[in-house]
């Protein structure tokens, strides 16, 4: 009998958990961003498992500049499926935030690596190894999102930059040419 009430009450929970999020989504649409954000997180209290739910409470979490609760969903949500590149990126961005490089650094290379592939996981990785001075890595991650996704006005920019940054005038000023003949 105790496997029969443990999924009643799994049952039970999930369907007390979806009417929650269909209130926070309704209360989301009217751009009560924060109410809805509690009964998100309420709804995971009673439903641990659900990916979706997981994410968009990271999500949430992450535009409101709440890193600590976002690095700690985006955590759950690896937890889950640990290939999760929009869960990866989250979780590094708010490391970075937080000033935990290493676990940045971890996260970032998850989540470029993971599918599908996010353009923003590059873009942001280069930035934080820029921001760590480590140029040729940067430079490295820009090409290798020029190569997945096409070049790129934002990261045309960048590795022009990273040139100057690193004395290289001649490919600086090569980069800022193209960007303004195209």
């Amino acid at each position: 009998l105790q496997p029969a009430r443990i999924l009643r009450k799994e049952k039970e929970n999930r369907q007390k958990a979806q009417n929650i999020v269909l209130e926070a989504h309704n209360l989301e649409a009217l751009g009560k961003k924060k109410q809805a954000l509690e009964l998100y997180e309420k709804a995971y209290s009673l439903w641990k498992d659900n990916l979706d739910l997981i994410m968009k409470t990271a999500s949430l979490h992450f535009l409101q500049g709440q890193y600590a609760k976002s690095y700690y969903f985006a955590g759950q949500a690896l937890k889950l499926n640990p290939k999760n590149s929009e869960a990866a990126l989250y979780g590094a961005i708010s490391a970075a935030e937080m000033g935990k490089k290493e676990d940045a650094r971890h996260l970032f290379e998850l989540a470029i690596k993971a599918r599908p592939e996010i353009p923003e996981a590059f873009f942001n990785y280069a930035l934080f190894l820029k921001k760590h001075k480590e140029f040729d890595k940067a430079m490295s991650i820009y090409q290798r999102h020029e190569q997945l996704f096409g070049p790129s006005l934002n990261v045309r920019l960048e590795m022009a930059g990273l040139y100057e940054i690193q004395g290289k005038a001649s490919n600086a000023c090569n980069t800022y040419e193209e960007i303004s003949n195209s």
